[in-house]
């Protein structure tokens, strides 16, 4: 589900964007790295997914710069429950699990391509934090996204 979700992103960015991305894809969900993997389901159906990563994790496989918080990562919804609210409620869970550790903020990275993502991050209140940017080989700049947990999220 996830791979089909990210592909609307090959018709969007460059090829070696895309390419770049599809890898980290394909690398993130093969992981053995430490992280939850939550899903939603509606009607006995997979709608959406999410990774979280806890703060002592290397969620980019030494691409980005190591964060002292959780990093949430390939958030994907289906295309038939696009517009549900189904991404928000995965982010939602995220937080909650975050707060419930403890961690005084969560993070996450995306890039300009990932339009409709960037707008729910922001109605959350997550705040840009450039200094966490990276730019992997051929690839899109991966901006740095930041929520502080004493924050209420927003509409």
């Amino acid at each position: 589900m996830t791979l089909e979700a990210y592909a609307e992103y090959g018709a969007i960015m460059a090829p070696d964007s895309w390419s770049a991305l599809e890898h980290a894809v394909h690398a993130a969900l093969g992981s053995k790295e430490q992280m939850h993997r939550i899903v939603a389901e509606h009607d006995g159906q997979l709608v959406g997914s999410v990774l979280l990563y806890p703060p002592s994790a290397d969620a980019y496989d030494g691409a980005g710069h190591r964060v002292t918080w959780p990093e949430l990562r390939l958030l994907a919804v289906s295309a038939e429950a696009r517009g549900l609210g189904v991404g928000r409620l995965l982010v939602e869970e995220c937080i909650q699990r975050a707060r419930i550790d403890g961690a005084r903020a969560i993070g996450l990275h995306t890039s300009h391509s990932m339009e409709g993502a960037m707008r729910l991050y922001a109605r959350m209140g997550f705040e840009r934090v450039p200094e966490f940017d990276f730019r992997p080989d051929g690839a899109e700049l991966v901006e740095a996204y930041v929520l502080h947990l004493d924050a209420t999220v927003n509409g």
